[in-house]
């Protein structure tokens, strides 16, 4: 189904017109969430995972299987992609302090990337991480919300500043290329679409 772009461009601008940028006070963080969905044509399997830094240990993961909503469209990701999160955030019994997500934040031509419609959605506080930018590392929403951190673009989504995305992000063990529990939502987001797409045969 292809999106509206007119509509789906106007959710974003009311969507960051209510992001905040703030100071993000780490005394105290214990359970940081992280969210990835994996698709093919005709099915998405959307994966999360907790982390406790207490005690380093992987707290859960769970993966509802859907079928896309939409095509995907650079610049509206979070129209394919947040409905599934959404669902799984808000079937926990607590939600995370702080996630991670495999999209973009205010690094985005409308600030309004996938982390940040989650976190505004979710009152969560969120940071985006992205493989490559959207247009040009030179354009001004990269260059005052993104910063490189290895081969990923890092970007607050809602509720944090740049710099402390970037140094919980530095803090973080990786795995599976991500920091973690994004790194292992991602890889059981593949794993069970492969899965899935092998039963389906």
């Amino acid at each position: 189904m292809e999106i509206d772009v007119s509509r789906a461009t106007r959710a974003q601008i009311a969507i960051a017109s209510k992001a905040r940028v703030r100071p993000f006070k780490r005394d105290g963080l214990s359970i940081v969430g992280g969210a990835d969905v994996a698709y093919s044509e005709s099915v998405a399997v959307a994966a999360y995972a907790e982390l406790d830094l207490e005690k380093n240990k992987l707290l859960s993961l769970t993966k509802p299987i859907l079928a896309p909503l939409v095509d995907y469209q650079p610049g509206f990701l979070a129209f394919r992609e947040a409905g599934s999160v959404l669902d799984l955030i808000r079937g926990l019994k607590a939600s995370p302090q702080l996630m991670l997500v495999n999209g973009h934040g205010l690094a985005h031509p409308r600030l309004c990337g996938l982390a940040t419609h989650l976190g505004v959605v979710l009152q969560l506080p969120t940071v985006g991480l992205a493989r490559s930018t959207l247009g040009s590392p030179a354009n001004t929403y990269n260059r005052l919300f993104s910063q490189k951190v290895g081969n990923l673009y890092v970007s607050p989504g809602n509720l944090i500043s740049l710099q402390d995305s970037v140094d919980i992000v530095n803090s973080l063990p990786v795995r599976y290329g991500y920091p973690e529990p994004l790194g292992s939502a991602h890889h059981e987001s593949k794993r069970a679409l492969t899965a899935e797409l092998r039963e389906k045969g």
